[in-house]
């Protein structure tokens, strides 16, 4: 009795594609980097909200009784006894807390705050937060920046009611400004290996890398750019360094010093040819996807999947291999070197042949695994 044999054989042509064909794209420094002093700052404090209907704190919450007491003898309606205020459960004591843009901000603009109840307070519906004040969320700094107050607006969805924001709620008092420049003085200690390079009485201005782009490979092309297009213009062929795969330092031209904001720019809007990325599969079970980064290359190697046994194959030469199976389909992977990287048209087959998904990331798995697939494997759930 024969035997029928089910195969699918996928063929692998040998092949090498430039850099630019799968890796390599244009972009401004911008889309990759941004200058380090931009970031969001927070700022927190402690407050009362009033007018709640009966689901304040109440019952000897002495945290809450004592501020409220403190800002009833501030606006000259002090109280004998803390006792008095025992049963008032229309008062609620909460953290306050709001972010500053990360351009920074000016004196009269007005934030939004977010407010969240800290101790027996059952809801801070139809609640109004008295005025507070808050300070910057290190607190080594202890300059009041500004004060929120106003009607709470519980946050959606809330099921607690214990949260709740402050449409505007919070006026700056202070003027929260973002420096961009460094001294080498103050880069020295983070740069130590550079010091020949770095000045102490002169400025610099530091490129931070996103986090998806950092790498060698792009901290020497950026610095790269920087130094040819710029340089020599101002007569410094140095002019931008790369401190490390996320950073990279450069210098500012004195006349510059004074108006800065030009020679950003100028960095910002360089164009630069992105290097090869290194290859990343990212695979996210609960929403069924998977991504390729970079050139993902797999080596020859024969797998069966739902009782189908599919060869990646080449001789010596690069050659395709006959099959050596009784029953055959042929399905050619990226023959004519059009499709890119042989992991991607190797997902496009088994799609074609519907695969299914989880069936497909157990194949990458098995030959990351043994080795045969020659990138990292990130998951995101």
């Amino acid at each position: 009795m024969r035997h029928s044999t089910s195969c699918i054989v996928v063929l692998l042509t040998c092949f090498w594609a430039p850099p630019a064909v799968f890796g390599q794209v244009n972009a401004r420094i911008s889309d990759v980097a941004k200058f380090k002093g931009p970031r969001v700052n927070r700022l927190q404090g402690i407050g009362l909200v009033v007018g709640l209907a009966g689901t304040g704190d109440g019952d000897n919450y002495r945290q809450a009784i004592q501020p409220l007491a403190s800002w009833l003898k501030h606006y000259a309606n002090p109280v004998g006894q803390l006792e008095d205020l025992k049963n008032t459960r229309n008062v609620a004591l909460v953290t306050i807390q709001a972010e500053l843009p990360e351009g920074g901000a000016r004196e009269g603009d007005r934030l939004d705050v977010q407010v969240s109840a800290m101790g027996a307070c059952k809801s801070l519906a139809g609640g109004r937060l008295l005025s507070a004040p808050l300070q910057h969320h290190s607190l080594i700094d202890k300059t009041i920046i500004g004060f929120a107050m106003g009607p709470l607006e519980l946050t959606v969805p809330d099921d607690s009611k214990v949260n709740a924001i402050v449409r505007g709620g919070l006026i700056l008092e202070e003027d929260a400004m973002v420096s961009y420049l460094a001294s080498g003085t103050d880069l020295l200690s983070d740069f130590r290996i550079h010091g020949s390079w770095l000045k102490a009485g002169q400025m610099y201005v530091t490129l931070v890398i996103h986090s998806t782009h950092k790498g060698f490979g792009m901290a020497s092309v950026i610095a790269h750019a920087v130094n040819q297009e710029l340089g020599e213009t101002f007569g410094d062929t140095q002019l931008a360094m790369s401190m490390d795969p996320k950073n990279v330092v450069v210098r500012l031209p004195e006349v510059y010093a004074d108006d800065p904001v030009p020679f950003l720019y100028e960095i910002e809007k360089l164009t630069i040819l992105l290097p090869e990325k290194s290859a990343r599969i990212v695979i996210n079970r609960a929403k069924q996807i998977i991504a390729l980064d970079g050139d993902v290359a797999i080596s020859p190697t024969i797998f069966t999947v739902k009782g189908l046994t599919i060869s990646i194959a080449r001789d010596a030469e690069g050659q395709i291999q006959p099959p050596m199976t009784d029953e055959q389909s042929f399905i050619g992977v990226d023959p004519g070197n059009q499709s890119g990287p042989v992991l991607s048209a190797l997902l496009q087959q088994l799609n074609q042949i519907k695969v299914p998904i989880n069936d497909r990331i157990a194949v990458i798995e098995v030959l990351h695994s043994m080795g045969n697939i020659h990138a990292e494997i990130i998951y995101k759930e």
